[in-house]
C-alpha cells in the first residue's frame, strides 16, 4: 500500500538535532511517502547474487519496483523535468487511407513476394555454400 502524503503540520518539531544548526526550519511544508511492504526495495538472490530490482526468478516477470523507487525519489527532491518525461505522450503518424487504397493492390504484391523471393535467394544461397562441389 502506497501513499504520498504533503504535509503542512509541523514534522519537525521538538525533532533531537544531532548537531547545533544556525538557520533551523521548525516548520513549513513537507512531502512524505509511505510504503507499507518492506519488501519493495528487496532484490531475490540467485545462487548468491542479486538479481535486477523487480525481477521475480519464480515467475520469470519483471515488476516495477526500480520505477517506482526512482518515481518517489524525483517527487520528493521535487525534480518535475524528470517525472514530465515519464509522462510524455507520443503522437504516432498514422497513414494516409486514400494513399493505401489507391496503392493497395500493389502493396499486398510487394508484401506477398519480397520476403518469399529473399528467404528463396537466401536458401539458395545456404544451399550453394553448403554443398560439397563448391568449396572456398
Amino acid at each position: 500500500r502506497i501513499r504520498a502524503i504533503n504535509n503542512r503540520y509541523q514534522s519537525f518539531k521538538n525533532r533531537i538535532k544531532p548537531f547545533q544548526m544556525k538557520q533551523h526550519i521548525d516548520k513549513g511544508p513537507t512531502q512524505m511517502i509511505v510504503i507499507s511492504d518492506g519488501n519493495i526495495s528487496e532484490n531475490q538472490l540467485d545462487k548468491g547474487f542479486p538479481l535486477s530490482l523487480g525481477y521475480d526468478k519464480w515467475t520469470n516477470n519483471f515488476y516495477a519496483n526500480r520505477d517506482l523507487i526512482m518515481n518517489s525519489i524525483h517527487f520528493l527532491t521535487n525534480n518535475q523535468d524528470l517525472l514530465a518525461v515519464n509522462g510524455k505522450l507520443w503522437n504516432v503518424a498514422l497513414l494516409d487511407d486514400q494513399k493505401v487504397k489507391k496503392n493497395s493492390l500493389l502493396l499486398k504484391w510487394i508484401l506477398l513476394f519480397i520476403p518469399l523471393f529473399i528467404g528463396l535467394l537466401l536458401g539458395l544461397l545456404n544451399q550453394l555454400l553448403r554443398s560439397k562441389h563448391l568449396r572456398w
